[in-house]
């Protein structure tokens, strides 16, 4: 039986508004939270308001069936003429009590992931989702900095170039170096490609074979070493990783996109990584895969407190926690959950969570156009040794609001 008595619950729940936008009709999208390794917390989101735009152009019909995403994406997408897409960044030097704003600059011109240093540089990787054919997305993963707040931005160096890149999330570890985790959507699509699309399947290729899911790493968000190739066979393109008390990494491929799930532990070492099997969950997992592939609650993001308990969330699913029973022994690590007691999330969506020692924080989620209101979060650990889970409802107002929950 697993001891959960130290587990993170509800208590003291705390409603608090980080973002209200001016026009009450808003978007907001894409959120993520980071660290400047200082105690300042990072926020930055894409947010869509309702003003002319007059850079605008129409994207091409070539575009949008190289694309194939849902008509429901195509305003937030490739935007339109009467809104304007920015990527906003905030902070907060108090734990995540208050925010303020630090800048906001023209999406295309932000970076989906974000790093924060001492020095207040930002450090952002972003993969387009226009290139300069418009005809699909970028082919590399452009890396950036800004020393201004998110306001301005600088292409310090393109990564993985002539690569389909799906950039999913940035994780920092113990020692401040970075993990950037992607996966390769098969081979470069759209006009002139071998695969005309990003859904374009060629002989003999399933989604199981076709992604290739990697991580980067680097010591400084200037060099990077990879790509390092985890998680073989099963399609995972949208998992996480978190860094446990010896060292080494768990990399979990949760069931949210209907790929098979997985886990897998990566040792360091002065010559890199050396990777663990992939090895099979059990407890979360959906109890028929062939039936209803969505059906287990294995989560999609999760972050590791002392004690290595893992916590986890997923969209539209209570959230997890499983324990290591013993300390000598990996246990249970990542193959079943246990659920919080009274933690919810108050509503379906694309859930994240991230972690952090003293003020380090992931990563949060993204919707739709005029799709349900939408649950994410991150934990932070407080310089006092607090646990706070922050679950960020971007609403239809575009409003963003966080529950803080006290361990006790």
């Amino acid at each position: 039986m697993m001891d959960i008595s130290s587990a993170p619950h509800a208590a003291d729940a705390e409603h608090r508004m980080i973002y209200e936008p001016a026009d009450a009709l808003g978007f907001t999208a894409w959120t993520d939270c980071f660290d400047y390794q200082n105690g300042r917390l990072g926020l930055s989101f894409k947010e869509i308001r309702r003003a002319h735009d007059a850079a605008f152009v129409p994207p091409r019909l070539e575009m949008g069936e190289a694309i194939g995403a849902p008509v429901s994406y195509c305003s937030a997408e490739c935007g339109s003429a009467d809104t304007v897409s920015e990527r906003v960044y905030m902070a907060s030097d108090d734990g995540g009590e208050h925010w303020y704003e630090t800048g906001r600059c023209p999406l295309a011109e932000g970076s989906f992931l974000n790093a924060g240093f001492a020095d207040g540089r930002l450090v952002g990787l972003d993969v387009g989702r226009v290139n300069a054919a418009r005809t699909g997305w970028c082919d590399y993963i452009a890396v950036r900095e800004s020393t201004d707040g998110g306001s301005t931005w600088t292409e310090t160096a393109r990564l993985l170039e002539g690569c389909a890149v799906y950039l999913w999330r940035l994780r920092r570890l113990r020692d401040g170096s970075l993990l950037v985790l992607a996966s390769f959507y098969g081979t470069p699509w759209g006009a002139g490609c071998e695969r005309a699309t990003r859904n374009t399947m060629l002989p003999g290729e399933t989604y199981l074979n076709k992604i290739q899911t990697f991580f980067l790493h680097s010591p400084d968000g200037r060099s990077f070493s990879g790509p390092h190739y985890v998680l073989p066979g099963i399609g995972a393109h949208e998992y996480d990783a978190a860094e446990l008390s010896d060292g080494r990494l768990l990399f979990v491929a949760g069931d949210v996109q209907g790929t098979p799930v997985g886990r897998q532990l990566v040792r360091r070492s002065a010559q890199g990584f050396i990777n663990g099997p992939l090895l099979p969950i059990g407890a979360g997992a959906p109890p028929e895969p062939a039936k209803n592939p969505q059906g287990g609650f294995v989560p999609e993001s999760i972050v590791c407190l002392p004690g290595d308990v893992l916590v986890g969330a997923r969209r539209g699913k209570p959230l997890q926690l499983l324990r290591r029973s013993r300390p000598d022994m990996d246990g249970d690590r990542g193959r079943g959950k246990r659920t919080l007691s009274a933690v919810h999330p108050p509503a379906a969506g694309r859930t994240r969570c991230g972690s952090a020692t003293a003020a380090r924080t992931a990563r949060s989620g993204r919707r739709a156009w005029r799709s349900p209101l939408i649950c994410s979060g991150w934990t932070v650990r407080l310089p006092r040794g607090v646990s706070c889970l922050l679950n960020a409802c971007f609403l239809r107002t575009g409003a963003i609001t966080a529950t803080h929950i006290r361990r006790g």
